[in-house]
């Protein structure tokens, strides 16, 4: 499998004119974009919404969130794909019955959106990502969802679970796992019969790997260059390999990809390195820079592909 390096340290600490800039300019110019975005076709838009509703909840709590939680949660919480990438996995559920959920390292609105909408759901939440957990705990406190909603520090291959769960997701997750196939055969068999299981992954005509320079959440070792494995890009051949091998096919796939190749190399490569990168105009981007494609091999560069699973009875 090709494999390709991400180089360079992550965006910089922002100084406080570069805060007050994205404060000024954020708030100004979220709206329209949002707009814009969304009458140009960008899905998800309307997750925006339940993350207003998440600010001004949080605002009031008892464990309140920060002022620039809030900001964040306002103005720009989502990136690129993940329009599509929840847009996709609330469509996959849709209306079904679900009482336990289990959540494996999804960015944490997803889940929480979920849950608020389905308030006699209990859930787990997988990280092991320490401090990323700590915060996904001081937004379930802030929401007022501690009663039914755990969050879990260990690796999915740490689980036992057999049979526990009517819904599982995992955004934009198992291709960050080296022995990803392992992981998928632990949710899989946490899933009840009849259960759904709803995946999503970056995609390519080609597959490749993608290794890093710099090890960002410790979990990882570094192989014998020193670089740490950092994410998969699927093709066809590679998902059924890989994902198909333990789950089946897919009972609904769809691919959302790059217009031109070289877009998402290149946008990445500004959020790592621009502590200003506008973030409020990502629905705008979307919706001018990706499009839906009718397979895998139809891609002109790298995409994501939704996966919904059930299990049989």
């Amino acid at each position: 499998m090709e494999r390709s390096v991400l180089t360079g340290p992550s965006a910089p600490v922002p100084t406080m004119t570069t805060r007050l800039s994205r404060v000024f300019f954020g708030g100004c110019a979220f709206v329209p974009y949002l707009l814009a975005g969304k009458l140009a076709g960008c899905p998800g838009t309307s997750f925006r919404q339940d993350c207003w509703g998440i600010a001004a909840r949080g605002l009031v709590s008892g464990s309140r969130l920060s002022l620039r939680q809030a900001f964040s949660l306002v103005v720009g919480p989502m990136d690129s794909v993940r329009y599509f990438e929840f847009d996709f996995a609330q469509r996959s559920i849709g209306d079904a019955h679900i009482n336990h959920y289990l959540d494996v390292s999804s960015p944490r609105l997803f889940p929480l959106i979920f849950m608020r909408h389905n308030p006699n759901l209990t859930a787990t939440l997988l990280n092991p990502d320490s401090t990323d957990l700590d915060e996904t705990r001081h937004m379930i406190r802030a929401l007022g969802l501690s009663e039914r909603c755990m969050a879990d520090p260990r690796l999915i291959g740490a689980c036992d679970f057999a049979d526990c769960f009517d819904l599982i997701t995992s955004i934009s997750v198992i291709e960050h796992i080296p022995n990803d196939t392992d992981a998928l055969a632990v949710m899989w068999r946490a899933l009840r019969p009849g259960g759904k299981l709803v995946v999503t992954v970056p995609c390519s005509s080609t597959p490749y790997e993608e290794f890093a320079d710099s090890n960002q959440y410790g979990l990882l070792s570094p192989d014998d260059d020193g670089l740490i494995f950092w994410e998969r890009f699927y093709s066809q051949d590679c998902l059924e390999q890989r994902i198909f091998s333990i789950t089946g096919a897919p009972s609904s796939m769809e691919i959302f990809g790059e217009a031109e190749r070289g877009t998402y190399d290149k946008n990445v490569q500004e959020k790592r390195r621009d502590p200003s990168y506008p973030i409020w105009r990502e629905p705008w981007f979307v919706a001018q820079k990706w499009r839906f494609f009718p397979n895998l091999r139809a891609l002109p560069g790298m995409g994501v592909v939704g996966m919904s699973f059930t299990k049989g009875i």
